[in-house]
């Protein structure tokens, strides 16, 4: 039987009319974003001037009108652009024809946020070319009609004379083109609180950093404190530091970093991004972007700036930490003043380094900073936008930039803080000690002064004696206060030492606890591989059979039981041995015993990561140093730990390191090698800082102690007296660092 088809009819799909407005609110997150990207629609359309009012703000209808001196639209693109939702027109016109302005939107759901601010809207625009205006009423609420499609809706479109008076003024009257929207019944009530809000976020929609001269944002609401133009660019001029940078096509790095009130700054700096940021492989997926950041602390008496202690804070309450900016437009949240917009984490990373500038390793405050980011949607195509306009997709753009911004951010707290201490020469505390102490000298000689004259009698008048009594209490008063300045030092001193002891002490719970269960895994290690070599001792006398197809999986299964217990056990008696009662007496110490011995006992564990050891260039006549064991224990597994993490993204078969020993005429030469990732330039004086760590986690963050090479310079500086020193790259490609220590000759 032959099947027979017969045509009924053709239908496209169809949407209800509520579907729109729904894609406008969840597109849109807020009223304030909603009025953002009506302004933007401005400035892609060649606008220099857009006015904000607000109208009849305490009537039952409460009325804004957005307008602008742009190009305006004919007949043909509000058929075919404004009213056609999802337009591919800004996306195939990357740039506006008269003024190439790149175009910031791109999705066409921006119209539709309107929705959300006002029950109707009235749209009236002019060409140049026109001599009369075209005038769209539309009325939100019947997209609401539950049976209604999109299609089924329509809009009347009417001309009107462009000099003719309406109750919403004669607009066009002083200009030859533009675009108007009334937006009536507005549904959210702008209240005083509302409207400064509101002018707030809109001062930093358009980039305070950046010159764009031919584009103004004019704000009337009534109250006149708020009326006017918007600007922010003067709370730049209380910048202490000035952070400029930048990232080009070809991965290429400029940093500078200045004291504007001071005419001071270092020199320019210039790297690679793989010499910058080593962990982060091949070329940024962000593509160029630019960036500058100005540290704005609370106005001091010492710089001279127009802004007021009570202004600052005021702005730095609301506009404090780090945006971006496309195209000179913001991206929201990125730095808005709430906790959603440290997007860069600058609150934690304070709290987690509360310490002061001077003292190191300092964080600067999430209210101290003001910065911006600048991308651009096509050189930055990568770095997309979500759907809701509220942020950009993580991807790996995003984590490349934001990795950039945090290591611009580190390397400007190292070098603030090395500026600030050479402002200080005497140490806090010493100058308070001798404050103190001279204080405490003269109110000795005056109370002896007053003994020896009641002592003796004197005819003291009672203005002298009343003089006198003045004066020992002055003496007393600047006792006290200079007791109270060395308290508050020795405190802050405290306090910073209290952190690098509870890190340590952290660490030494952990070595602890290794000594405690190592007896204990050493004798479960025992039993494991003990039974593990029974076992295959077994199968392979056919006591115990498995089918053919997995007998070999079954063999290597119990050799990889057998060889990971004998690396627990080795760990284990390496752990145990490492803190015997001689080695932590000084002694003399064969250096190249201890590298044997060290990477003996790690050998499984490098061998299995296919870490290649090169130990050929080890004298074996090294001389002895007097120093303690259990030091150059922990010297080398430290060393040996940066370099299995520095090798984590090197190709297996490159993965080497290599140590290097020989006598010197004054000591012994130590160079420690690896060929991994290297150590980011710019930080080879930092890295031996207590709590400072170049690892970074896949969003930039800095991760780890910071306290390993600490620890490894205290050992070799003050335990051996020797010197360490590190260098970004070595001859097998990764870091090397050059140890010297002195040798004490026999006479």
């Amino acid at each position: 039987m032959i099947m027979t088809r017969t045509l009924l009819k053709s239908l496209p799909f169809d949407i209800a009319a509520r579907l729109p407005l729904q894609l406008g609110r969840e597109s849109i997150a807020s009223s304030t974003a909603a009025i953002g990207e009506l302004i933007k629609n401005s400035y892609d359309a060649n606008a220099e001037n857009v006015l904000i009012t607000f109208v009849k703000r305490s009537a039952p209808i409460q009325i804004l009108q957005i307008e602008d001196d742009g190009d305006g639209m004919d007949l043909t693109t509000l058929e075919n652009v404004w009213l056609r939702i999802g337009t591919e027109h800004k996306v195939d016109n990357e740039r506006s024809v008269r003024k190439q302005r790149v175009m910031t939107g791109a999705k066409g759901l921006g119209r539709l946020g309107i929705d959300r601010l006002c029950k109707k809207m009235i749209l009236q625009t002019k060409t140049a070319e026109m001599d009369h205006v075209l005038e769209v009423h539309i009325n939100w609420s019947r997209y609401n009609s539950r049976d209604a499609t999109i299609s089924s809706i329509n809009h009347k479109i009417y001309k009107i004379d462009a000099l003719s008076n309406n109750k919403y003024s004669s607009f066009f009257k002083n200009k030859t083109s533009g675009t108007r929207l009334i937006l009536v019944g507005l549904k959210e009530k702008w209240d005083k609180l509302r409207l400064s809000e509101l002018r707030n976020e809109l001062s930093m929609l358009v980039s305070p950093f950046t010159d764009v001269a031919d584009f103004s944002i004019e704000f009337t609401s009534g109250i006149h404190h708020l009326d006017g133009k918007l600007s922010s660019e003067k709370y730049l001029d209380a910048a202490v530091w000035a952070i400029d940078a930048s990232l080009d096509n070809e991965g290429k790095i400029i940093v500078s970093y200045t004291q504007p009130h001071k005419k001071i700054g270092p020199t320019p700096l210039s790297v690679s991004w793989q010499e910058w940021l080593p962990e982060r492989n091949g070329q940024p997926a962000c593509g160029p972007l630019s960036l500058q950041f100005y540290y704005i602390p609370q106005p001091s008496s010492s710089v001279s700036t127009s802004v007021k202690r009570k202004d600052w804070s005021q702005f730095m309450d609301l506009h404090h930490g780090v945006r971006v900016y496309r195209d000179n437009f913001r991206v929201r949240p990125y730095g808005e003043p709430t906790g959603r917009g440290d997007w860069l984490d600058l609150g934690l990373r304070k709290a987690s380094n509360p310490s002061g500038i001077r003292q190191g390793p300092w964080k600067v405050g999430p209210r101290q900073l003001l910065g911006a980011i600048f991308i651009s949607r096509i050189e930055n195509s990568e770095l997309i936008d979500q759907a809701n306009r509220e942020g950009m997709v993580e991807s790996d753009a995003f984590r490349d930039m934001r990795a950039f911004v945090l290591k611009v951010l580190s390397t400007f707290e190292i070098i603030a803080t090395k500026y600030a201490r050479m402002e200080v020469v005497i140490d806090p505390v010493e100058s308070t000690a001798t404050e103190l102490s001279e204080s405490i000298d003269k109110s000795r000689e005056a109370v002896a002064n007053l003994s020896k004259a009641v002592a003796d009698s004197e005819l003291v008048q009672h203005e002298e004696f009343k003089e006198k009594l003045e004066e020992m209490e002055r003496l007393v008063a600047a006792t006290q206060a200079a007791s109270e300045k060395q308290k508050a030092a020795y405190d802050q001193k405290r306090e910073e030492l209290e952190r690098e002891k509870d890190t340590l002490a952290n660490l030494a719970s952990i070595g602890i606890l290794t000594v405690c269960f190592g007896h204990e895994a050493k004798e479960f290690c025992n039993l494991a591989a003990a039974a593990a070599a029974e076992l295959r001792h077994d199968f392979l006398d056919g006591k115990f059979m498995v089918t053919p197809e997995i007998e070999i999986e079954v063999l290597k299964d119990i050799d990889t039981i057998i060889s990971s217990t004998k690396f627990v056990k080795n760990f284990a008696s390496f752990s145990l041995g490492n803190v015997r009662t001689e080695k932590r007496r000084k002694s003399k110490v064969s250096i190249s015993a201890v590298v044997e011995r060290v990477f003996a006992a790690l050998a499984e564990s490098l061998e299995r990561q296919k870490i290649k050891v090169d130990l050929s260039e080890v004298s074996t006549d090294l001389a002895f140093i007097k120093a303690y064991e259990i030091d150059w224990e922990s010297i080398f597994v430290n060393m040996i730990s940066n370099s299995v993490w520095a090798m984590a993204k090197t190709e297996h078969d490159k993965r080497t390191i290599q140590v290097k020993a020989k006598n010197l005429s004054s000591g012994i030469e130590i160079r420690f090698l690896d060929s991994g990732q290297g150590i980011e330039k710019g930080s080879e004086e930092h890295i031996f800082d207590p709590m400072y760590s170049t690892r970074r986690d896949d969003r930039g963050n800095t991760v780890g102690t910071g306290m390993g090479l600490s620890i490894v310079r205290t050992f070799v500086n003050e335990h051996s007296g020797g010197a360490i020193r590190a260098l970004s790259d070595s001859r097998i490609g990764g870091a090397e660092f050059i140890i010297t220590i002195p040798v004490e000759r026999e006479q």
